[in-house]
């Protein structure tokens, strides 16, 4: 899904290598700067030795713009914000996410921003900051129910193909603000525009000025019982 970075106009795009002709395809494009973790930008890491690998490898946005020294233009905001609460909007406790058998991602408000936790066998776990030692937290969560399509490379001996997501055109999803949710039909006209969201009567719907996290989630998935759950 590294395509979801053009709307950032020139970004930069920390990975960690992958499939040959998707390295080969982000190395040659001209619209971001390519920053391979384990190549040439190698310097702008560091692994840990409280996580095992692959899960120990570590940046940070300062050494990465340090290899890049010429990327000094910010993007273009990538989301409209309001302070009013969508007329729309109706109170939220909790939402889960049901991404897989063993991935359950679940956001709960505190009364001033969303915690990020896990569930599985009915407990959720929080999800800690080991910098700060406290729980991740976030301003805005953006549900996008999006299509998805099988590319021509699988992970392993008989399965699928790669997965990726179409997140051009329209479709609908929610906006977690303030303590409520609000249903949408998000916007995307192409792969350089940033996404935009209406109500269901069209009306324009903002997210709270802060931190968003957006979670995109397979509409055939979404449909699942259980799979997708609101608690007021």
């Amino acid at each position: 899904d590294w395509h979801i970075a053009r709307q950032f106009i020139h970004p930069i795009l920390a990975y960690a290598n992958g499939i040959i002709p998707d390295v080969s395809t982000v190395q040659h494009a001209n619209w971001l700067e390519s920053a391979d973790l384990l190549t040439n930008a190698a310097g702008a890491t560091v692994r840990t030795t409280t996580r095992v690998p692959p899960d120990n490898l570590f940046s940070s946005t300062s050494e990465l713009y340090a290899l890049f020294p010429k990327a000094t233009t910010p993007p273009p905001p990538v989301f409209q914000y309001a302070a009013n609460i969508p007329k729309s909007a109706t109170p939220l406790r909790q939402v889960q996410i049901n991404f897989s058998y063993d991935t359950d991602v679940v956001w709960s408000w505190n009364g001033s921003s969303w915690l990020h936790g896990y569930a599985s066998g009915g407990t959720i776990s929080p999800d800690i900051d080991t910098l700060t030692n406290t729980q991740v937290t976030t301003n805005n969560v953006v549900i996008e129910l999006v299509t998805y399509k099988y590319g021509p490379f699988p992970e392993s001996p008989g399965a699928t193909g790669d997965v990726e997501s179409k997140t051009v055109g329209t479709g609908t999803g929610y906006v977690l603000r303030n303590g409520t949710v609000t249903k949408v039909v998000w916007h995307r006209h192409s792969l350089d525009n940033p996404d935009t969201f209406t109500s269901m009567t069209g009306a324009p719907v903002a997210l709270t000025p802060g931190r968003t996290f957006v979670e995109l989630l397979l509409d055939t998935t979404a449909r699942e019982q259980g799979a997708l759950t609101f608690t007021p």
